[in-house]
């Protein structure tokens, strides 16, 4: 077998190959053993790992033997690969899962298809120790019944990144309603009166976090860190926008009307506002990518509109 990508980006570069994240520092790979221990090492000793369950095949081994053989490959797993106190763990399933962004990747490419060993912080269920993958080859599996539940689907997008929007379209809310009446007394002239339209809104960029979801069909994930990162992709859509975060926007016009002889008309402006929605897309490295709704105001606008009162006739005599 061997290892896969993910695994091959991990042990080359100490890194989560999803976040980006360092598990494992250059300092630690130098600290194992000898100074001269490196990368090239780390990858070499993953390596030899996932070649285990070909050569030990042939090897007859009795019992002691094969207990100071669990015991170094356990040494193996958890000191090197996955060492105590860095944020990554081996999963029973043969996968590596850092604990920063709940991602995990396969050691190989193929694997055996059982247990590989038991989670740290679960114990073992079976009466006889836990033995990695290549050596329960003839042993009986752990009855399915006592297998540790899978745990939540997650994933934490502290460290995501705007990668583009979708699905924009342009909206048209209204806001509100301004009326106001003009009146004309003369009998014989029709009067023009100018009228100031002005207004003035404030509003910001939106993303609406509770409706944030995996992109595609998945569904059932807890997605997390979203708040740490909110500000962030919301000044990113402004400047995709050419707006700020917080905006204003505002209208100062003005226009006449015409008022016949003896006649009172009302002027009616409704005021709207425009946006462009969407869902944009975040996401990081190989990681999952996610959607959050999104609204950015554009333009204050508004519709006049004209129509004639009816006065009341006045009584002669």
């Amino acid at each position: 077998m061997e290892l896969s990508p993910a695994m091959i980006h991990y042990v080359t570069t100490g890194r989560c190959p999803y976040c980006n994240t360092t598990i494992l520092s250059q300092e630690y790979v130098a600290s194992r053993k000898n100074a001269g221990f490196s990368f090239k090492d780390l990858r070499a000793v993953a390596e030899q790992y996932v070649r285990h369950p070909r050569s030990i095949k042939s090897i007859s081994v009795n019992a002691p033997a094969r207990r100071r053989f669990v015991q170094i490959s356990r040494e193996l797993e958890l000191e090197v690969l996955a060492p105590a106190g860095a944020k990554v763990e081996i999963t029973a399933d043969e996968h590596v899962r850092c604990l920063t962004c709940l991602n995990q990747w396969p050691i190989a490419l193929t694997g055996p298809g059982t247990s590989l060993l038991p989670r740290r912080d679960q114990p073992t269920v079976s009466p006889q120790p836990s033995l990695p993958a290549f050596l329960q080859r003839g042993f009986p599996a752990t009855p399915a019944s006592q297998a540790a539940p899978s745990p939540v689907k997650s994933i934490n997008v502290a460290n995501y990144q705007l990668l583009g929007v979708k699905d924009e379209q342009q909206t048209e809310a209204v806001l509100s309603e301004t009326r106001k009446q003009y009146s004309n007394d003369s009998k014989v002239a029709t009067v023009t009166q100018e009228i100031s339209i002005t207004n003035s809104v404030s509003e910001m960029v939106v993303t609406e976090a509770d409706n944030i979801r995996v992109s595609g069909t998945q569904t059932g994930f807890q997605i997390l860190g979203f708040a740490a990162i909110q500000g962030q992709i919301q000044h990113q859509l402004g400047q995709r926008y050419s707006v700020q975060s917080q905006t204003t926007l505002s209208i100062s016009e003005k226009t006449t009307i015409q008022i016949p002889p003896l006649s009172t008309i009302e002027h009616i402006i409704t005021w709207k506002i425009e946006h462009v929605k969407g869902n944009a897309i975040l996401g990081r490295f190989l990681m999952t990518s996610v959607e959050v709704p999104y609204r950015i105001p554009r333009r204050l606008t508004y519709d006049p509109q004209v129509r004639d009162v009816p006065r009341a006739r006045k009584r002669s005599g």
